[in-house]
């Protein structure tokens, strides 16, 4: 497991800074940014937009990202909103583009997560824990 920053909206504010200055090209330390995007939800109870940073997997036409909050309880915020109002602001490699995600389930979400674990072999350890995995539809 990597080290979680102390203030992670700090950190999640100097990542989105980063990857908006850069069009999502190039990494911020060991952060690369080709398999990040910026995911922004609607809050369900302020209604305002929050933005998120996320690893994702190529999954078809989709990409995966995972509402693992590694080893906290419940999941992330923006997966409550997203529950809420699946309709969201994707940013990826210098676009900007809507899109209404899904919550995969049974084989499909076993086949987001085996994706994401043959992507990334250090999320082994994950193959068996309980967490959302959505698709995003690609433009």
């Amino acid at each position: 497991m990597t080290d979680v920053p102390q203030d992670m909206k700090a950190f999640n504010r100097n990542v989105i800074n980063a990857y908006r200055e850069s069009n999502g090209v190039g990494s911020l330390g060991p952060l690369d940014f080709a398999r990040l995007l910026l995911l922004t939800t609607r809050g369900a109870r302020s209604g305002r937009s929050h933005t998120v940073p996320l690893g994702f997997v190529p999954f078809g036409e989709e990409a995966v990202v995972f509402a693992n909050t590694r080893g906290k309880s419940g999941p992330p915020q923006w997966f409550d909103n997203l529950s809420a109002d699946p309709n969201v602001t994707v940013e990826m490699h210098g676009r900007v583009f809507d899109a209404t995600v899904r919550v995969l389930r049974g084989p499909e979400r076993d086949a987001g997560i085996a994706a994401g674990v043959a992507a990334f072999p250090g999320a082994a350890d994950q193959e068996n824990r309980e967490f959302p995995v959505v698709a995003v539809p690609l433009p």
